[in-house]
């Protein structure tokens, strides 16, 4: 049911996907996914205590000082991070190509209008946006992304010189594989075995080169191989690691704006 739609008509492909369960596009939530997905979030913005090794990693490496800094961020979901953020002051743009994610931020976020804006977009949309941002924010969303470069070229666009970029998002590492082939799809992963999400094969090399290509420098990151594993037991076999990655990015100060 998964893939019916995303074949793109070469046999040999066709079985594969069939095979591992790939997908040659990310994964559309419909609304029980995200009303599902909301609940297991605790509305609580303790986000330094999340029991997600990756979310735990995020808070402590947010930026210290957010007073007054507009800043975005991308894929918000229920909008945990937007509110977290605009406790401390920041002015909040979250975005999320979902629109029952953004009705549910919106109503979990009301005491804090005055400082959240919620846009019911996808990150590519923000190439026609004329607002700029000290500092960018995406967790669990860049998995879903498989043109690295064109994100980071629009990210380019909308953080300011010399602000600061955190991703947070699960990385594979295909060098002892055998299938490379497996690098261009979306694989499905077990997180703690309570749900299933896909992450495209962006390794750590596609960020680095992606970033470096657009003006983006790495300043701080954390990186663990983790205990998760594929659904699939067919791809449980092709010696692919799967890894928690934060990475911290500046934009470097350009004459392009």
């Amino acid at each position: 049911m998964l893939e019916n739609n995303f074949f793109r008509g070469n046999n040999q492909e066709d079985e594969l996907i069939k095979k591992f369960n790939l997908r040659t596009s990310p994964m559309e939530y419909s609304d029980t996914d995200s009303i599902n997905y909301s609940s297991r979030i605790n509305e609580n913005n303790d986000l330094s205590k999340n029991p997600d090794n990756l979310i735990k990693q995020t808070f402590e490496m947010l930026p210290n000082y957010l007073s007054g800094k507009h800043v975005i961020d991308i894929g918000c979901g229920e909008g945990r991070w937007g509110r977290l953020m605009a406790e401390k002051g920041a002015i909040v743009t979250g975005i999320d190509s979902n629109q029952k994610m953004i009705e549910i931020a919106k109503q979990r976020s009301q005491e804090f209008n005055e400082k959240i804006e919620l846009l019911n977009l996808n990150i590519n949309d923000l190439i026609n946006t004329d607002k700029q941002f000290d500092f960018a924010l995406s967790c669990y969303t860049f998995n879903n992304i498989s043109k690295l470069n064109d994100i980071f070229q629009i990210l380019n666009k909308v953080v300011n010189n010399g602000g600061e970029l955190l991703i947070a998002t699960k990385l594979l590492d295909f060098k002892n594989s055998q299938n490379k082939l497996l690098k261009n799809y979306f694989l499905p992963i077990n997180i703690k075995d309570k749900y299933k999400i896909y992450t495209y094969g962006n390794e750590l090399s596609d960020y680095e080169e992606s970033a470096k290509n657009n003006d983006f420098e790495l300043t701080d990151s954390y990186l663990s191989e983790t205990d998760n594993n594929f659904t699939n037991e067919e791809l449980n076999k092709q010696n692919i690691k799967i890894f928690d990655a934060v990475l911290k990015y500046k934009k470097l100060i350009t004459n392009q704006k």
